[in-house]
């Protein structure tokens, strides 16, 4: 919003206020979310090159920084890591504003830096090397970085756009390549474009689903009322029957609305999981246009590859998860469920990820954050619906039939059942036989159908 003065003034606020924390805290917490909050208003300075000013904040983030070193609880390697980022962050800073002779002491202290000669923290040298003008050093690793990101992680998102091909942009252009730089915006453009088709049709999807959603609440509503109206007839009919017997035939025919009444709630209910199977098949349409836009920003970056180099590695995301991270999981979740894996007593991880390619370094945090339970714990309830569903409709089967089918072993069963229903097995089928009609399904019956 170009709010730049106010935006400011908020930045020094809460600089104080963590200043002031970190000094009454010796632990390592206060003095990195200092240095942090300090290194972002470090950032949007540079960003609209009030270079001076940006340089100024140097010896704050140095004091931060020595305050986490010497709280004695910091995690191993934190402290290198930040002091690998301040001098990322520097480095452009004391070129833009002169400094020559200071970038190349920050840059070669940067290079000194064990975390950036890792794979994963090479890409920090980038800004520095562009501000430098070492533009040809710039795009080495930034080759090296493409290498890396084609090997671990999706690059449609808005991250692999800025800085990353920001980043390789400003390197052919300072090459004075304006064909490569051409190329580099090409992309740019093109990611965008359907990075915005697809926020556009998760919106869709969106709103589709609030206006469904508000047309069965208004249908119950509606129900409920009309429940309450025959409720109040048919305790009129009641009085008159006991003022007088002779309005019998009247009441008999309201107790027949009133069953033809409960049937079409019963006829309603059922409307409804069609709308519920319905809506799963609008979610597996959108999954599938998805996967239309990922294959065609995968086609685009092969024929791109041909010619030339891409752009870095994406920024790291600090373990938030992502628009890929949900699609990911989705696919996971609709695989076991269609096939049915969950049934194999040997399904494993490293069976799912032969089936839908996921980095290893993420699966586990898929489930923790998506579904609230480990992998495992997942693929264990699953079972036990599906057993729960076995004992209700088919009562002929055996216990023990019931849990080769579910593909647990017998202890496990038994032991995860009476954790998650708190009765026995058999006094489930026994009650589930009473209300088999009046049961809503399971979530087994309504499967995502996605063509790959």
């Amino acid at each position: 919003m170009a709010q730049h003065g106010e935006a400011f003034r908020h930045f020094d606020i809460g600089i104080g206020i963590l200043d002031e924390e970190a000094r009454k805290n010796s632990g390592y917490h206060a003095w990195d979310e200092l240095f942090y909050s300090v290194g972002l208003k470090l950032s949007a300075l540079y960003e609209i090159d009030r270079n001076e000013e940006a340089y100024a904040l140097f010896p704050q983030m140095e004091e931060a920084l020595k305050g986490l070193e010497a709280s004695g609880d910091a995690p191993d390697g934190l402290a290198e890591l930040r002091q690998a980022e301040l001098l990322a962050l520097l480095c452009p800073v004391a070129y833009a504003t002169g400094r020559k002779a200071e970038g190349d002491k920050l840059y070669r202290r940067l290079e000194a830096n064990p975390v950036a000669s890792t794979p994963d923290g090479e890409y920090i040298r980038i800004p520095g090397l562009v501000a430098a003008g070492r533009f040809d050093e710039a795009l080495h690793y930034v080759r090296r970085e493409k290498k890396l990101l084609q090997e671990n992680t999706d690059t449609v998102n808005w991250d692999y756009i800025n800085p990353h091909l920001q980043a390789e942009l400003e390197a052919w252009q300072g090459k004075g390549s304006m064909r490569e730089a051409a190329r580099v915006q090409a992309v740019m453009l093109a990611l965008t474009d359907t990075l915005r088709r697809r926020e556009r049709t998760a919106d869709a999807l969106q709103w589709s689903e609030i206006y469904e959603s508000e047309e069965k609440d208004a249908q119950i509503k509606e129900e409920q009322q009309n429940a309450v109206r025959w409720m109040v007839i048919a305790i009129a009919v009641i009085v008159v029957m006991l003022v007088g017997g002779g309005l019998g035939y009247v009441i008999v025919c309201k107790n027949r609305g009133i069953s033809r009444r409960s049937l079409a709630l019963v006829a309603q209910v059922k409307r409804q999981l069609a709308d519920r199977r319905e809506l799963d098949g609008k979610i597996a349409e959108n999954l599938a246009l998805r996967d239309r836009l990922e294959q065609l920003a995968k086609e685009l970056e092969e024929e791109k590859a041909r010619t030339a180099p891409q752009a870095t590695r994406p920024k790291k995301n600090d373990g938030k998860p992502t628009d890929t991270d949900f699609i990911l999981f989705e696919r996971m979740v609709c695989e076991i469920k269609n096939r049915e894996l969950f049934r194999n007593p040997n399904f494993s991880r490293a069976e799912m990820l032969k089936i839908v390619p996921v980095p290893q370094n993420k699966f586990a945090d898929m489930f923790v954050r998506f579904a609230g339970m480990s992998f495992s714990n997942y693929v264990q309830n699953l079972r036990l619906d599906y057993a729960s569903e076995l004992l209700i409709y088919h009562p002929d089967w055996s216990i023990d039939a019931v849990i080769r089918e579910s593909g647990m072993s017998r202890s496990t069963f038994y032991s995860s059942w009476a954790a998650k229903f708190k009765v026995k097995p058999e006094e489930f089928r026994k009650n589930g036989q009473k209300i088999k009609e009046d049961s809503l399904g399971s979530s087994l019956t309504r499967r995502c159908k996605v063509a790959y």
